[in-house]
């Protein structure tokens, strides 16, 4: 975590909620893969915590842009290789404007408020604080589900 401006040594300017929000955003942001949208000071606000800005305000979450970036067929997880009889044949011409199939309509159905619908354990950190878990739907078609637990003797206070 980039919380040098945030500490207890860091510039005052830095001391308030929505810049602590900001740079926890844009740090998470970055675990998942995505990059700055602007790093212009200057240039108006993008309404997310991914533009550089001098007032975090407004700025303190993703925006519409970073989610399409993650998801999707053309976000940055989108799988692109065609299988043809268990061999990977590369991305299909124009790369992810087409796809093998659907995914079923059950994937759009998942509780994520109930861990039984996240599937199976296939990771998880040394301390069971992260942990990913895959639910298959078969056909190429999976959902991962990345849970980051919180500290039980951290929470509440």
């Amino acid at each position: 975590m980039n919380d040098s401006y945030l500490g207890p040594n860091g510039f005052p300017e830095y001391q308030s909620v929505s810049w602590r929000q900001l740079v926890l955003c844009q740090e998470i942001g970055h675990d998942f893969g995505l990059a700055h949208q602007d790093e212009d000071f200057k240039n108006a606000n993008l309404l997310s915590c991914m533009d550089y800005t001098d007032t975090p305000e407004g700025n303190e979450h993703p925006n519409q842009h970073d989610y399409d970036i993650l998801d999707g067929i053309n976000g940055i997880y989108a799988h692109l290789d065609v299988v043809e009889d268990g061999e990977e044949k590369g991305p299909p011409p124009g790369r992810g404007k087409k796809r093998r199939s659907e995914p079923p309509p059950a994937m759009g159905q998942i509780d994520f408020e109930t861990p039984a619908q996240w599937g199976q354990l296939v990771s998880s950190t040394a301390n069971g604080r992260g942990q990913v878990f895959e639910l298959d739907f078969g056909g190429g078609h999976a959902v991962l589900t990345r849970v980051l637990w919180a500290d039980p003797d951290v929470v509440g206070r």
